[in-house]
């Protein structure tokens, strides 16, 4: 019996017990939202595409690495599974939406993220912000906290 307890204590501990005597409702991660966006950016660039560098990388992002990660062509980060690219790049977002990225806001349209996640002087950035547009259903001047 002590142990059917411990685990009923672990599962409130876990769950959290908060404001009106009801449970916090654990959000399951990544929301849809974020894979939403996620999956948006993947298309922009390219990981669909069988022999790009997104692809070989099993980076869906295109992320570039941050301290000693593996690097791969271009300066982008090698994963070494997809799992794992997917992740991060899903952290990435989930950074972008709560406003604790260093480059990005939930403020910035799509077009303003292109800018910085392109390149501000690349012709693409026009491009990637359409393609991202057009898979979430959206304009290009859409803010991301509007983003549903």
């Amino acid at each position: 019996m002590p142990a059917l307890v411990l685990l009923a204590l672990l599962v409130v501990v876990l769950a959290g017990k908060y404001g009106s005597g009801g449970f916090m409702v654990v959000t399951a991660w990544p929301t849809d939202r974020i894979k939403r966006i996620a999956e948006a950016i993947a298309r922009a660039e390219g990981y669909y595409v069988i022999g790009s560098i997104p692809r070989q990388y099993n980076n869906p992002g295109n992320l570039k690495p941050v301290g000693l990660n593996s690097v791969g062509a271009a300066g982008i980060r090698r994963f070494d599974t997809p799992e794992a690219g997917w992740n991060a790049l899903y952290k990435q977002v989930d950074l972008m939406l709560t406003n604790r990225s260093s480059v990005y806001t939930s403020e910035m349209s799509i077009g303003e993220v292109a800018a910085h996640y392109v390149g501000m002087n690349d012709p693409d950035a026009v491009n990637w912000a359409r393609n991202v547009a057009t898979f979430l259903g959206v304009d290009v001047s859409t803010r991301l906290e509007e983003i549903v």
